[in-house]
């Protein structure tokens, strides 16, 4: 796994333990301030959106410069001709 969806794992990982501990906590009749819950759906939503932004990007720098996914230029891959086979 890339480092970038380590990272994106983590703050949904995060962030949705934090909206459940505080839905457990207005369970519990405890006074949970809304606008809480709202900023830590808004960073978990966040996350999501730049790290497809992300990958995106990096799709289409791959694409432009003709290299795969691992960065290898294409018809690199020890073939002479750029085919398999």
């Amino acid at each position: 796994m890339e480092f970038s969806k380590k990272i994106t794992v983590a703050v949904l990982f995060w962030g949705m333990s934090l909206v459940t501990f505080s839905y457990i906590l207005a369970w519990f009749g405890k006074d949970v301030n809304d606008t809480v819950t709202i900023s830590i759906n808004t960073i978990v939503i966040g996350a999501i959106v730049s790290y497809h932004i992300y990958q995106l990007k990096c799709k289409q720098s791959r694409n432009e410069h003709g290299l795969d996914k691992d960065g290898v230029p294409h018809g690199k891959n020890g073939d002479e001709d750029g085919e398999n086979g």
